[in-house]
């Protein structure tokens, strides 16, 4: 089964530790917007262009799903209710699973400091 999991939440919320943790305990890959953006333009801040770096996120998400992947997380900061669903109809997983990140604004504003 494709499954498709998708940590949701402020910056600086834990959404890139979690699917650190999920690789280190479980194998899980993850497809992070942040890498995509280094990778494209030699640093993650540059935002440059969405559809580029979403396409290339959601290309290297179907790659991983085709080789074999049974799991993997989509890591990608402020992405909307309509880039997700978009995630969802490009790469058609058959299992989608919303992880609401549970720390407070409070602690992701003091990890963002």
């Amino acid at each position: 089964m494709r499954t498709l999991i998708i940590p949701v939440g402020c910056p600086g919320m834990g959404k890139s530790y979690f699917a650190d943790c999920l690789y280190r305990d479980y194998g899980i890959k993850s497809v992070s917007s942040d890498q995509v953006r280094a990778d494209l333009y030699g640093d993650a801040r540059i935002q440059g262009d969405y559809h580029e770096v979403f396409g290339a996120v959601y290309d290297t998400i179907c790659t991983l799903f085709d080789n074999g992947e049974k799991a993997v997380v989509l890591d990608a900061t402020n992405v909307t209710r309509s880039v997700r669903w978009k995630a969802i109809c490009d790469i058609c997983p058959e299992e989608i699973i919303y992880v609401i990140m549970p720390d407070g604004l409070d602690r992701a504003l003091e990890n963002n400091a």
